[in-house]
């Protein structure tokens, strides 16, 4: 069900791809709507006015058609953890904090995992070893 509606626990809006349900607890519709909003991007033309499809689902697509790869199948063949620090990650879920990149080689375009924000964050730009090097170099620097 694309739209979501009041049910006896409250608000509930189910994803079209994934079929997760999503709950709020607002007693207006417009409480609802911005407690999902939390999960759904907003869509002018819908008739709640969210996309029918999660953060989550979205990102997915979006990686298939940007990097042809499935997320999921990376993710679970790393077990849900960072390529680099091997924290717990999950793949977009629509809070940054939480949220897993795809890490790509800049030099080659070659994908090569799935990252924590915070590694993919570190790692890019550092495609080339000269300048890693250095950096080690100068962080060495200035340890006692």
């Amino acid at each position: 069900m694309p739209s979501f509606y009041k049910a006896k626990s409250g608000w509930v809006k189910e994803c079209s791809n994934c079929k997760v349900e999503y709950h709020a607890q607002g007693l207006t519709k417009d409480d609802a709507y911005k407690a999902f909003r939390k999960n759904f991007s907003p869509r002018r033309n819908a008739h709640d006015g969210l996309e029918s499809g999660c953060y989550r689902c979205r990102a997915i697509a979006d990686m298939r058609i940007r990097f042809g790869i499935d997320v999921e199948v990376m993710l679970k063949a790393q077990d849900d953890k960072c390529g680099i620090c091997a924290d717990e990650i999950q793949f977009n879920t629509g809070s940054n904090a939480v949220s897993a990149c795809v890490d790509h080689d800049h030099i080659t375009g070659e994908t090569r995992g799935i990252l924590c924000r915070r590694c993919n964050l570190g790692l890019g730009g550092v495609d080339k070893d000269e300048w890693l090097t250095k950096a080690i170099v100068y962080r060495d620097l200035y340890r006692g």
